[in-house]
């Protein structure tokens, strides 16, 4: 290949990066949204829980392709490559903060699971100590 391809590719690489990072800073406003609906005390649509599941696979496939994208420039094409900070930095923000609201969001839906659990289990309790035919009782 002559030395121009290389710049293309390149620079078609970056752009890569830079379109697949606004589309992530949409998916995360997105997430941050549907993290926000879930909360211990509430009664959670299922359509919720899976798009939250969904918006957050998306938010990781876009991840992958923009480190895919990074390894190249910075293997292959290195001599090509202009490395923006700002740029990385955010996408790095981006990572963490998603990563740490799903954590969130999957133990509140943990918290929650066991709180129904055990409002179950008291019923079922006390259901138990009732006397079931009190004409049989001594």
């Amino acid at each position: 290949m002559e030395r121009g391809s290389f710049q293309g590719v390149a620079a078609g690489l970056e752009q890569i990066m830079e379109n697949t990072r606004f589309d992530l800073e949409e998916a995360m406003n997105q997430l941050q949204g549907l993290c926000l609906a879930v909360t211990p005390g509430r009664n959670i649509p299922t359509e919720i829980i899976t798009d939250t599941r969904q918006t957050y696979k998306q938010i990781q496939a876009q991840l992958a392709k923009i480190s895919g994208a990074r390894q190249l420039l910075e293997g292959k094409y290195r001599q090509h490559y202009h490395r923006d900070s700002k740029r990385e930095r955010e996408i790095s923000e981006i990572a963490f903060l998603a990563k740490s609201l799903y954590l969130t969001f999957e133990y509140t839906l943990q918290e929650m699971e066991a709180k129904d659990k055990l409002k179950r289990e008291e019923y079922f309790e006390a259901y138990r100590q009732q006397i079931p035919f009190p004409w049989f009782s001594i």
